[in-house]
Order: structure tokens, then sequence, then C-alpha cells
């Protein structure tokens, strides 16, 4: 019985290869539609030049991928970093974020390069272990909680452990 886990990761979106920027239809499932009529209404109607804006203005490089991250609460994200820009847009509930400059990483004890988790810290946040990581009483973060409506920027390589308390519902 695992205490923390997603239950939905999907790919909403890609950027159109022939044009380089915001294709909504396209998902890499051909002739599928995978979102469902509501979720088709939201895509459609969102505000791409908004968000077109957000990336040139923020200089965020070209648009990649959209993921939907999906969970009933009592999630845990253990602290990594990641290769990309990040907007995170909290939609229901609340996220705590723990975000740690890249100037930290000797603080955080990362996996070695080319270790499957690589990309992951050893410390474990929920419960430190300052005897086996001295170095993590020297770390030094922000800590972030959004709630609906709230958008994080997640610069590439920034370390970030995220978690979500229990929905009440």
């Amino acid at each position: 019985n695992q205490p923390y886990a997603y239950y939905l990761q999907f790919p909403l979106l890609d950027r159109a290869p022939h044009r380089g920027d915001v294709d909504p239809s396209l998902v890499g499932f051909g002739s599928i539609d995978p979102y469902g009529a509501a979720m088709r209404s939201d895509v459609d109607e969102f505000d791409w030049p908004w968000f077109r804006n957000l990336v040139q203005d923020g200089n965020l490089g070209r648009f990649e991928l959209c993921q939907l991250w999906a969970a009933r609460g009592s999630t845990l994200t253990p602290c990594h970093f990641d290769k990309t820009e990040n907007l995170f847009a909290q939609v229901l509930g609340t996220k705590r974020f723990l975000l740690f400059s890249p100037d930290e990483v000797f603080n955080l004890y990362p996996y070695p390069i080319d270790h499957p988790l690589d990309y992951f810290a050893m410390v474990d946040l929920q419960n430190p272990n300052l005897k086996r990581f001295p170095a993590l009483a020297q770390a030094r973060g922000l800590e972030v909680v959004l709630e609906p409506g709230d958008v994080l920027y997640l610069p590439r390589y920034w370390w970030h452990h995220v978690s979500a308390a229990p929905c009440k519902d």
C-alpha cells in the first residue's frame, strides 16, 4: 500500500514540429481523441496568445510538452530537478513545494551521474537523516504553497520537493 502516488500522468499537448508553436490537437494518439468533450473544450478555449506571450516574455524557449498530473491528495514527489523550464499550475487542492537553487546541489546529495535516479537527491526531506547527510543542515531553500489558480515558474535545474495533503472529500 503506497501512501504517495499519482494515479494519472498524461501528455496533454506537444509542440507542432513543423511550426514550432503550440498545437492543441497534437497529442501523439493519431485520430483517437484522448480528452473527452469537457477537456477538449477547455483546451480549445484556453488563451493560447497569453501563453505564447508568457513563454516569449519570460524567454522560456520553445514550448515542448504539457503534462497533466492528477491524484487524490497525499502525493509526494521526492526532491529532484528537471532539465526543462516548468510552469506548474494548481487546479484543485494545494501543493507544498520546497525549492532549492542549483547552488545547493552538494547539500542535497544527488545520486551519482549515470545512476538511474541521477536527477534525484538521496536525502529524504520528509525524514532527514543528518548523521548520514550532514551538509543537508546547511541547505537553504524556499517554501511555497500553491492553491487553486496559482502558477509557479520553476527554472531548469532548480531542485524541488512536492507534497500534497489528503483531499478533504
